[in-house]
């Protein structure tokens, strides 16, 4: 009798100890999953554009010339890495609009180096429309361009 009454003490203790328990009701489960799916995304956010600077765009180009937006960049430039991402993002949301899209030409490939004389590139990031170019390191200045032009 003495050892029944032991073990229904140890079971109901132990479900007293799990009712305050937040992953006891799932509710738990779907805090942290939300967490890790908002985090996975903030990082995707990041580790993609960053990438596609590093590893994706590394082609030798010719410059089109319809007006379009122009982004020259080196992958080696810390504030080209930081404006990079907008225009990314940019090209992205349009991806089926020719004419939205910023060509971005990463100056540091051998193949493309002749832009910075052609164009006249000193300072990187340069952003061209026509004939008017500016440099910016300031993300609301790029995301300006990138959606109405160059003023």
């Amino acid at each position: 009798m003495k050892v029944r009454l032991a073990k229904r003490d140890q079971k109901g203790t132990k479900n007293n100890r799990n009712k305050g328990n937040i992953f006891s009701s799932g509710i738990g489960y779907w805090i942290i999953s939300g967490l890790v799916v908002i985090g996975l995304l903030a990082g995707l956010t990041w580790f993609v554009p960053y990438t596609v600077m590093h590893l994706g765009n590394n082609a030798t180009v010719d410059l089109n010339t319809k007006g379009q937006k122009v982004m020259f960049y080196s992958s080696k430039c810390s504030d080209c890495e930081k404006v990079f991402p907008t225009v990314f993002w940019h090209n992205m949301w349009h991806l089926n609009e020719e004419s939205e899209q910023v060509q971005t030409i990463n100056v540091a490939i051998q193949g493309n180096k002749h832009f910075i004389q052609e164009q006249g590139i000193e300072y990187t990031p340069t952003f061209v429309q026509g004939d008017k170019k500016f440099v910016t390191t300031d993300n609301d200045a790029v995301a300006q361009f990138v959606d109405k032009g160059v003023k």
